[in-house]
């Protein structure tokens, strides 16, 4: 069983093609964040619904949100603790399979949680989350929001055995890196097109065999569905380059 923790955010979602210069009507926001974002494709929750089952997710949200969100989520998981929290707002600019967003109210803020976990323990995202100093997991995988270079500096290594990171490959700064190796942590940074491990002295880079090229692809989310692939392998004991590599050729499937 793995730990699903996070906060839901609203996404206001806009075509890059509507900035024309004219006034547009501001649809209404979806939910968002790495938690919803898990659960609006077909295609991935067709291939992960018996493996979503036995998973737990805290979640920060607003409690006028919680009805919306458990309709999305419930009859996925096994169970779902809300913790009532101001949901934070990303503006998001869609087009040519690429994304630049704007968010606001995003801070780090406590969750309570249990005080161990055995398995696998997913943060979505990890610069945007305080841990309990009791709580402790066998494995955190600390996915990054990134919208905030100085919140990126975390440390979790009283929390977890072993901290997994990941980032996409944009962010991930030469002193963020150096950072993360003192930290002892294993850092998994991640484009469409190739991930990279680094171990200590160690780097691993590993090509995408399976990228797709698709100019009309809708690249919301795909990063928070990749990340939650990798955790699901590694929590079934795979190593990290052969939790990549399925991951690469699950993402293949549910966009083709």
């Amino acid at each position: 069983m793995m730990l699903l923790i996070g906060k839901v955010y609203l996404d206001y979602l806009v075509e890059s093609s509507t900035l024309d210069g004219k006034s547009h009507y501001l649809p209404s926001p979806r939910l968002g964040g790495g938690l919803a974002n898990l659960f609006y494709r077909q295609k991935f929750l067709d291939l992960l619904s018996c493996n979503f089952s036995s998973d737990t997710i805290f979640c920060l949200i607003s409690t006028n949100l919680e009805d919306q969100f458990s309709s999305l989520a419930n009859k996925f998981v096994s169970k779902i603790v809300y913790t009532p929290s101001t949901p934070p707002i990303a503006f998001i600019i869609e087009g040519s399979s690429s994304r630049t967003s704007f968010v606001s109210r995003d801070s780090p803020e406590p969750i309570n949680l249990p005080s161990s976990h055995e398995g696998l323990t997913l943060l979505y995202y990890a610069d945007k989350l305080k841990l309990p100093k009791d709580f402790h997991a066998s494995i955190i995988f600390a996915d990054t929001a990134c919208n905030d270079e100085k919140d990126m500096y975390f440390d979790f290594k009283k929390n977890a055995d072993t901290v997994i990171v990941g980032i996409s490959s944009e962010y991930l700064t030469p002193e963020l890196l150096s950072y993360y190796l003192r930290m002892r942590y294993k850092v998994i940074s991640h484009s469409p097109r190739e991930t990279t491990i680094y171990h200590e002295n160690n780097v691993e880079s590993i090509h995408n065999d399976y990228y797709i090229s698709n100019q009309s692809l809708s690249v919301t989310g795909l990063g928070d569905q990749y990340t939650y692939l990798l955790a699901n392998s590694i929590q079934n004991g795979l190593s990290l380059s052969n939790s990549v590599r399925k991951a690469q050729l699950a993402m293949h499937q549910v966009l083709s």
